[in-house]
């Protein structure tokens, strides 16, 4: 079904403008789909990388969840969680005149924005000694500093295809007056739970951008990772609602020509998505053309972008 802004009668046009509203600018407030990255794109602004290792799926990372303190050669902490996944173990540092509070603030929002859970946190003297999670913990002699300019937080929440992300976030001064910042950063397998606090499932999935090269027969460039992980989500959520939008600017080619080809860009969208083995009956074209501007990164130019949308479930509620 191709659904073209022009073609609605004024009675009509507003209700579904409406609507379309809700589903571009909900998708604005969700990272558009990429790999990992630091942080999953949580990284403080103006914070370096300083070093950077990759975590696989055959390392099993202890997350605590709990201060931790050194007794004797023996380390103590009231909770931890033990988890197996992919990311990254980043550390950035950042100019003296940043605070490890205004730090801690940062990625506590990030994480809240993202519709996730604060799983563990402490500030200052509650999170112990720096130079236990320096060097009993992180192995990294590059975070130790001032117990009293230290914060440490551990986070979860879903990503745009609902996979399980982690965070785990240690923040201090050092002697320098520079502030560390160490990060871990995990995808999580699917089948894991975290203990009490899971983070709850999203409806709205993507957008899942495809670049579009208009043109009498418009050419998409559709990357094989989109192309997989819309398979497993169309797969996962059999009953899900999947959005085909065809964006392309006024300044491309005018504005009647810019609905022209947004139409052009659905047809040749849906079938594209047929290939990837997503039936036609549950795609819904929508061709905007020029009429809804976005001025976020990623989403610019000529694209399709894909959004799914689950059916509304009792752990919704």
């Amino acid at each position: 079904m191709l659904t073209c802004l022009t073609r609605f009668p004024a009675r009509m046009f507003l209700p579904f403008f409406l609507r379309l509203s809700f589903l571009v600018t909900t998708a604005v407030s969700v990272p558009v789909h990429s790999a990992v990255g630091a942080g999953g794109g949580l990284e403080f602004p103006g914070a370096g990388i300083v070093e950077r290792q990759p975590i696989t799926a055959e390392d099993e990372i202890r997350i605590y969840t709990s201060k931790v303190s050194e007794v004797g050669d023996r380390l103590r902490y009231n909770d931890a969680l033990d988890v197996v996944g992919v990311g990254q173990k980043v550390l950035l540092s950042a100019p003296s005149d940043v605070s490890p509070a205004a730090v801690y603030e940062h990625y506590r929002a990030a994480i809240l924005e993202r519709e996730g859970r604060i799983l563990f946190s402490c500030e200052g003297r509650a999170c112990g000694r720096s130079a236990v999670w320096a060097n009993r913990v992180f192995q990294q002699s590059r975070v130790y500093g001032q117990d009293g300019e230290q914060a440490y937080l551990v986070g979860a929440w879903r990503d745009e295809q609902n996979r399980l992300q982690l965070l785990a976030t240690y923040i201090v001064r050092r002697g320098n007056r520079t502030v560390s910042i160490l990060e871990q950063h995990l995808t999580l397998p699917e089948t894991y739970r975290l203990p009490g606090a899971n983070p709850r499932e999203r409806r709205l999935l993507g957008p899942f951008v495809i670049p579009v090269e208009v043109g009498a027969i418009p050419r998409l460039s559709l990357a094989p990772e989109t192309g997989e992980d819309l398979q497993r989500i169309a797969s996962r959520y059999p009953e899900a609602a999947i959005y085909v939008t065809a964006f392309v600017p006024a300044d491309v080619r005018g504005p009647a020509e810019a609905m022209s080809q947004a139409q052009l860009a659905v047809q040749a969208a849906t079938g594209l998505l047929e290939n990837q083995g997503i039936p036609a009956e549950r795609q819904h074209g929508i061709a905007v053309g020029a009429a809804v501007p976005i001025a976020e990164a990623g989403r610019q130019g000529p694209r399709i972008e894909v959004t799914v949308i689950r059916p509304r479930t009792a752990g919704d509620e």
